[in-house]
């Protein structure tokens, strides 16, 4: 037994499948027990308060620059004991979170005037890199440059995980300083840097590019929009890790004085064993046109397993076309690929672009596809009739997520209907059985009708023993995730009774409720975030989103309020709708089960009429 208690990586690993108040429990019941359960208590810190209140009690400190966010503060001076008790805690902390996320009345953004007092107090033998020896991840918020003069305790040479906010209200030389500590203490190591400012790259373009040469280990890289120049694009392409490139937007896109970044950089920068280790990039492009030379180049990263790629530009189903095309032969290994076309209003033609399944029929070349997701400003024309001739092939049979232009910027202020119906769901039911997620827009004002099979003239016993007919509603075997965005809808609860038909469970409570967002102005123009789960994890509960997955934002979401009011409503109905009726969905399938056994039981004693007697 006490050999089993001295093994350190084990008992840490028992305690690590524990809950935090039984590791607590542990760490204080004896001596053997307290280190590798406290170590896993403060691994992980998510709110910065939490342990800076080790040094002495906090206060809210006042707001800064008109910023309303509340930040701490030390109520008092620190003192040489302060450190004693912070430092057996400080230095097991591996993940720390200082962003500004409030909950109820507490704060979690230390103000500069805290880490001031941390930087000038700390006991004369105790270096900066001391404090956390440990630290790998580090999630950052930078409102002053104040507060870059004090961050040295936190760039360690552990660090491997970095996701910084930083304001524009910062000067030159501190942010040129923190590039180049950051250089020098953190970048072999580093391989995960995200990056979100509104500062212009142009200020200090030599030090983001000394920083990124010497990013041997990175392996995800996540920039402002208007930093991704030609300059920055050719120190990227030599990196021999480097396997996603991801773009900030919204507010957080760098400047866009810096008009020679951002967009897809010049095709001329690309030599060969360009991007050696390159799987997923994230971008936006001048043009599809342009897109297409890129990939299309002879040192193209050919081994790309997932692009996302956006064009500003008013781009027509033939120059589409073209690109699919482009990337089906060049790009064979691509699993996920998702196309915002959000060309700005000035832009928009009279009528459709009419993107139909014609012009998406390359995907189908695509041996290896898996995730596809499109969004556009008009609805895709395409029928019931050729969605099934799309999807009805190899491709649907693979298809896990497809996110199928759910949100039409001007389908909304149009008017304009989908010439889908909610029987596009039934069909993708039956073409694409592995499907995980479904986003899709449709035209819900007319519910389908199936064939109850008395038509045909089957009795009910030849129901209860042979099933449903094959043209019957097709139940998704896989979806956990369904999305019909802004889709019209006259009645919310023959909506909602087609759709429980759909989805298949066998437990009441694998069902959340729907989630409504507040409409929002300034969501990025095209964003999707992965949702796949951990693998050894429980799948996610089936959930029913019916708030807007993002907005192409041509025009503000406030304008479209008038109109999306009453929809909005109708699909919050549906989405609350669905738990109850997939309970009762569940109770009819049991009572249906019981009955074939009996209605079975009943057949075999007709033809055995002596079967049953003893």
């Amino acid at each position: 037994m006490q050999t089993f208690l001295s093994m350190y990586e084990l008992l840490r690993e028992v305690f690590t499948h524990a809950d935090r108040k039984t590791t607590a429990i542990a760490a204080r019941s004896s001596k053997t027990l307290s280190t590798p359960a406290l170590d896993v208590l403060w691994r992980v810190v998510p709110r910065a308060s939490f342990l800076f209140s080790l040094l002495c009690p906090l206060e809210g400190a006042a707001s800064y620059d008109g910023h309303s966010c509340r930040r701490f503060d030390f109520d008092r001076d620190l003192h040489p004991a302060d450190w004693k008790r912070f430092l057996p805690y400080s230095r097991r902390v591996e993940e720390l979170s200082g962003m500004d996320e409030i909950l109820g009345d507490r704060w979690n953004e230390p103000s500069h005037k805290a880490l001031a007092k941390v930087s000038s107090s700390r006991p004369p033998d105790l270096t900066l890199a001391d404090v956390f020896p440990r630290l790998r991840s580090l999630t950052w918020n930078v409102y002053s440059h104040k507060v870059l003069r004090n961050m040295s305790m936190f760039l360690v040479p552990s660090l491997t995980f970095l996701e910084i906010k930083i304001d524009n209200v910062v000067e030159y030389k501190p942010m040129s300083a923190f590039l180049k500590q950051l250089q020098a203490r953190c970048a072999p190591n580093l391989r995960e840097f995200r990056l979100n400012t509104d500062f212009a790259i142009s200020t200090v373009e030599e030090e983001v590019l000394d920083l990124l040469k010497e990013m041997s280990s990175l392996e995800r890289l996540i920039l402002p929009r208007f930093w991704t120049n030609d300059r920055v694009f050719s120190v990227l392409a030599g990196l021999p890790s480097l396997q996603y490139i991801g773009q900030r937007k919204s507010f957080w896109w760098g400047n866009s004085d810096d008009t020679d970044g951002g967009l897809m950089p010049a095709i001329e920068g690309l030599q060969k064993d360009a991007f050696p280790a390159l799987q997923d990039i994230t971008y936006d492009t001048l043009n599809l046109f342009e897109s297409k030379k890129l990939f299309t180049h002879a040192y193209a990263p050919k081994q790309l397993i997932s692009l996302c790629v956006t064009s500003n530009k008013l781009e027509t189903p033939n120059q589409l076309h073209e690109f699919l095309s482009a990337i089906s032969e060049t790009l064979v290994n691509l699993q996920d690929i998702d196309i915002g076309l959000t060309f700005p209003i000035s832009d928009a033609p009279d009528q459709s672009t009419d993107i139909t399944s014609a012009t998406l029929q390359p995907l189908n070349l695509l041996p290896n596809l898996t995730h596809f997701g499109m969004a556009t400003h008009f609805p895709l024309k395409m029928d019931d009739s050729e969605l099934d001739a799309w999807t009805n092939c190899a491709w649907g049979q693979r298809l896990k997520v497809l996110w199928l232009n759910e949100t039409p910027a001007y389908a909304i202020q149009r008017e304009i209907k989908s010439d889908l119906t909610l029987k596009a769901l039934n069909i993708l039911a039956r073409n694409c059985p592995n499907l995980e997620e479904l986003s899709i827009f449709v035209n819900a004002t007319e519910v389908p009708t199936g064939d109850s099979g008395m038509a045909s003239g089957r009795s009910l016993e030849q129901l209860m023993l042979e099933g449903q007919p094959k043209d019957q509603v097709v139940e998704y075997r896989k979806l956990r995730y369904l999305n019909l965005g802004v889709s019209h809808i006259s009645s919310s609860s023959n909506a909602a009774n087609y759709i429980a038909d759909l989805i298949c469970t066998t437990d009441p409570e694998d069902i959340e409720p729907s989630t409504i967002s507040p409409l929002l102005s300034a969501i990025p123009l095209f964003y999707r975030q992965r949702s796949n789960p951990s693998p050894g994890t429980k799948p996610r509960p089936f959930l029913f989103d019916c708030s807007p997955r993002f907005w192409p934002a041509p025009v503000p979401a406030s304008e479209f309020e008038p109109i999306l009011s009453r929809r909005r409503d109708a699909w919050e109905d549906v989405g609350k709708m669905i738990p109850a009726l997939m309970e009762k969905k569940v109770k009819m399938e049991q009572m249906q089960a019981e009955m074939v056994a009996f209605m079975r039981k009943v057949a075999e004693m007709k033809v055995n009429p002596l079967s049953g007697n003893p």
